[in-house]
């Protein structure tokens, strides 16, 4: 009975590894994304301060 059960264990494993590898990725894109966001929020308030400056 395993025997036969052995296949589709051995698929239904792969597809949640590859779900869960799947989402982990997603996890880290978002992460970076949230990142660069916040470096662009920074530079545009520390180039508005430095013109503020100059004027």
């Amino acid at each position: 009975m395993l025997i036969r059960l052995a296949p589709w264990l051995v698929t239904i494993i792969a597809v949640v590894f590859a779900g869960l590898t799947w989402r982990l990725a997603d996890l880290r894109a978002e992460a970076l994304i949230l990142e660069r966001d916040q470096a662009l929020e920074v530079a545009a308030v520390t180039q508005a301060a430095l013109a503020w400056q100059k004027a």
